[in-house]
Parts: C-alpha cells; structure tokens; sequence
C-alpha cells in the first residue's frame, strides 16, 4: 500500500504524562509511572512518513528527547534484540536485518519498531523500569516471537507475564484483510486460531 507506515515508540524512564500532540496513546501505558509511548499515524505532524528520517526524528523528540532511538530492521522473523546503551556494538544502523522486535531497561534507549497492516505489541513492567516493542506480523507470531519477548524479559529483567502492561497498536482489520491458505496453516501448528481474525481467500 501506498500509504505512510505508522510507527510506535516506546521509551524506559520519561515522565508519563508530557504532552504529545499528533500521537496516539493507550491509557493502559499511559497510567504507568516513567513509561512513555507514542504511536504515529499516517496524519501525525501533518503527513507522517516512516521513510523519512526528519519524520522519524520528530516522533523521537516527542515521545523521549532524550533518549537514544533504536530502530527494529524488520523481516518477519521471530528474533527479539535485549539492547542497552551501554553496548558498544550497536549504534541506530547497526541491529542486522531480521531483528523484529526490541527489548530495554535501559533508560537512555528509546525503541522504535514501524508496522502499518501488522500490529506493533507493546510490553512494559514498571516495576523493573523494562520494556519492549514487538513487530507483530502473521509469520512472526507463528514462529513464536510474542513468547520470545516474554522469555527475553524474564531472562534480562526478571519479569513476569501476569506483572506486565501490555498494548496492541491499530493494524489490518480481520473484516478488510483477506488471507491465503498457508497463513491459517502456520498459525493452526502454532495453535492460534484466525478464523476471527482474517478472512481466507477464496480462488
């Protein structure tokens, strides 16, 4: 599609209730002490475009100025990145591709992860000041990458599931988004059932 991707960001130690013009939030976030998030639609600032980096910086300065802004390379993979500012191996270009969903609780960080049909899974656990952005596309969500940012927060941060905030970002809806029969099939062996969430293509 043609039109600009919204893109979600989510950062570790900001005050939570700063105002944010043009962006989209979810009172579940927003009620949490030092939890910031924000989500860009396609009209935030005018006309977002999520392939324009000026675009991109304005997001990062509205949601957390003074954060560092780490961006997700996405490629439907079911890979999460723990990251810290501290870890001179990253900088914002260096996450090799196939990275779809970030993790932190780090401070200093911002995570930024885009999507526009494929919702964006947002997780924060205030009391371990951790966080993450997850890119959740039908083929991530099959190989397990929702559980694989559960397993990274509990390993990195000592989080539980039943201790952490969790919000989904607008994406494709189940009445609009016609699907083959490979997308029922990968996500029937994964034991999620879609017959509420999409409609089968039929040839």
């Amino acid at each position: 599609r043609n039109a600009p991707q919204p893109s979600p960001r989510s950062s570790a130690n900001s005050p939570p209730h700063a105002p944010m013009p043009d962006l989209l939030r979810f009172p579940s976030l927003s009620s949490l002490d030092g939890v910031r998030h924000g989500f860009a639609a396609a009209d935030a600032f005018g006309a977002f475009d999520a392939r324009r980096e000026g675009d991109i910086a304005r997001l990062a300065e509205a949601v957390a100025p003074r954060a560092r802004a780490m961006r997700t390379r996405q490629t439907h993979s079911a890979r999460v990145r723990w990251i810290e500012a501290g870890d001179a191996r990253f900088g914002p270009e260096d996450l090799e591709l196939g990275v779809d969903g970030l993790a932190t609780a780090d401070p200093e960080l911002a995570l930024v992860a885009l999507g526009a049909d494929c919702p964006m899974l947002f997780l924060a656990d205030p009391a371990r000041r951790a966080i993450a952005v997850v890119h959740c596309g039908w083929r991530g969500v099959a190989l397990g990458i929702v559980d694989t940012a559960l397993d990274l927060l509990a390993e990195r941060a000592g989080s539980v599931p039943a201790a952490l905030s969790a919000a989904l970002a607008p994406g494709a809806r189940g009445c609009c988004y016609e699907v083959g029969g490979e997308v029922f099939e990968a996500l029937a062996r994964a034991g999620i059932p879609l017959e509420r969430a999409a409609r089968p293509y039929l040839h």
